[in-house]
């Protein structure tokens, strides 16, 4: 458990800020190591469970693993070299290996007790004697405290204000997601789940048509990649606020539990079913997924803009001109059924653009970019709003997004950026 909460604070420091994609390879080979020691990681686990990459995908031919790994061991040694040098725990991922180990900086490295001038794990040691060693490392050590003294004063004597604007962001992220988990109660989290006929091995899966279908038929074995990246960073924020989540699946979600709950849906309406059954319960907003037909690659919709204002399009439209390498999601906050309960929908056009929306809502530059154009938090209360996104993909995985067009609950109306294509 302890190892465990070791990963989680070297994830979630401020030197991983930003960096979501290392984040999760992280955390997700940490986990796997200490859940099979034994077992080894390999490079089309990472890259099809974490990176987004086909079933199809190929090592020789595509390298993403080995160069995210590559950062990774760069961003673990940032790291320990600035706000983790004090740590009494590494967490170390050794060239030629794509597993997590753990080391104790003061204690003798693992598999290396040795006579002297002879090999263990790769290191040669000679015959000085321990006292001597020791004194060395004592003096590195405390050279080292000096050094990391002198930057913390300088720090706090010259970068006050730069402080401050990092702590306020950091609460910006809390303030947001604590409106979900006021009391005791948990917020429920509705993840895709949509009812599919065929075989993923062999004809591969559609989508149920009840016209075309029998109800025996049914699978429900997929949900896509984005939706759980999505949850796990969501489980992670309120893992840091000392909160959990209750999450379903959307095949699974009954109204009378749900009614009385704050619930955040993950996926778009085409596969997150009971976002279709809410538009009988709720208004439709400002913005709207309305289905292709037929698909465009793996485009199902697109998102409408009803009243579009200066500088955006009718329809944003992520499969022309180039499909993917642009996708598109909607976030839409509206009251609950119940009195102080709340609905956040949060949903892409494609797996891809769901992760990219949670993502934004989880990190504090991002979220404070909506904060600040859509006014949505008000003396610690969150007002209903709505939010179109424009995600750049590369090789299926969400690099960047931006907001395109923001309402309001209040009826204040902001276009942001220019007008993307459509």
């Amino acid at each position: 458990m302890e190892r465990l909460e070791e990963l989680h604070k070297v994830a979630s420091s401020g030197t991983f800020q930003g960096s979501d994609t290392l984040k999760n390879v992280l955390l997700y080979v940490g986990r796997r190591s200490l859940q099979s020691p034994t077992a080894a990681i390999k490079e089309y686990e990472i890259a099809t469970q974490v990176l987004g990459r086909s079933e199809d995908f190929d090592s020789q031919a595509d390298s993403i693993v080995r160069v995210t790994m590559n950062r990774l061991r760069q961003k673990l040694a940032e790291y320990y070299r600035t706000e983790g040098s004090e740590d009494e725990c590494i967490v170390d991922i050794p060239k030629g290996h794509y597993r997590v180990f753990f080391h104790d900086p003061k204690a003798t490295e693992p598999g290396r007790q040795v006579k002297d001038g002879t090999f263990a794990g790769g290191a040669l040691r000679t015959g000085r004697p321990a006292l001597s060693m020791r004194f060395l490392l004592e003096a590195a050590v405390a050279v080292l405290v000096v050094i990391l003294i002198i930057g913390w004063v300088g720090h706090v004597i010259q970068h006050p204000a730069d402080r401050a604007a990092e702590a306020k962001s950091e609460d910006i992220v809390s303030s947001f997601w604590s409106a979900f988990a006021r009391g005791t109660e948990r917020p429920t989290v509705v993840y895709s789940n949509a009812p599919f006929v065929g075989n993923a091995g062999t004809t591969g899966l559609f989508y149920f048509d009840a016209s075309a279908h029998r109800r025996r038929e049914l699978v429900y074995t997929y949900t896509g990649v984005g939706e759980v990246m999505a949850v796990h960073a969501l489980g992670e924020v309120f893992w840091h606020m000392g909160r959990r989540i209750d999450v379903k699946r959307g095949g699974l979600l009954g109204w009378d539990d749900a009614k009385n709950a704050n619930l955040v849906f993950i996926g778009g309406p085409v596969e997150n079913l009971p976002v279709n059954e809410l538009r009988e319960l709720r208004e439709e907003g400002e913005f709207f997924f309305r289905p292709l037909e037929p698909f465009v690659d793996s485009y199902g919709a697109v998102i409408v803009n009803r009243q579009p204002r200066s500088g955006e399009p009718a329809v944003f439209d992520g499969s022309r001109p180039d499909p993917g390498r642009r996708d598109y999601a909607l976030i839409r906050l509206l009251p609950g059924f119940a009195p102080d309960r709340r609905i956040l929908l949060v949903g892409g056009v494609t797996t891809q653009g769901t992760q990219a929306a949670v993502e934004f809502l989880c990190q504090p530059n991002k979220l404070q970019t909506l904060v600040t154009e859509a006014d949505v938090l008000s003396d610690g209360n969150i007002l209903p709003f709505e939010c179109v996104l424009e995600v750049e993909l590369k090789s299926g995985v969400p690099i960047e997004s931006r907001m395109v067009a923001t309402r309001s609950g209040s009826g204040k109306e902001t276009s942001v950026g220019e007008n993307p294509s459509s």
